[in-house]
């Protein structure tokens, strides 16, 4: 509800387009990581969003007595046209099937635009790769 009563303001305000589309990431190994819990991940965007992302992990707390795990971050996305934005992420992971994490979280653009996207996506306990969709509404400058 809230994505999207800011969606209909941020709309008023910039450039902004309705997008959805695929992404793949793949996990980084600690030492190219720079983040205080070693989650980082690098990954492209398709469809209405087309360009390369970094998310770099900021914290992570298992939920007691559940299979999910929270997180928050920063994702840096330079898109093919040449906007760099900078979004906080926040999001769970649910890690109740063996051998996979579903993954669902929200992106706030905060830097080079405004607006907000939806996350979801399967992780690869085994390679690390990660792939999934997005939508939401994405004002850049």
């Amino acid at each position: 509800m809230a994505v999207g009563m800011f969606s209909t303001e941020a709309a008023a305000h910039g450039n902004c387009e309705q997008v959805s589309g695929t992404f793949s990431a793949q996990s980084l190994p600690p030492e190219l990581c720079d983040s205080p819990v070693e989650l980082c991940t690098v990954g492209m965007l398709d469809g209405g969003l087309e360009g390369s992302y970094e998310f770099t992990g900021s914290t992570q707390q298992a939920i007691p007595n559940t299979p999910l795990v929270y997180f928050t971050g920063i994702s840096d996305i330079v898109l093919d046209e040449g906007a760099e934005l900078t979004a906080m992420d926040r999001g769970l992971i649910d890690f109740s099937q063996p051998g996979i994490g579903k993954l669902r979280s929200v992106l706030f653009i905060v830097d080079g635009g405004h607006g907000a996207l939806q996350i979801q996506g399967t992780l690869n306990l085994q390679n690390g790769q990660i792939t999934g969709t997005y939508s939401g509404l994405v004002c850049t400058h």
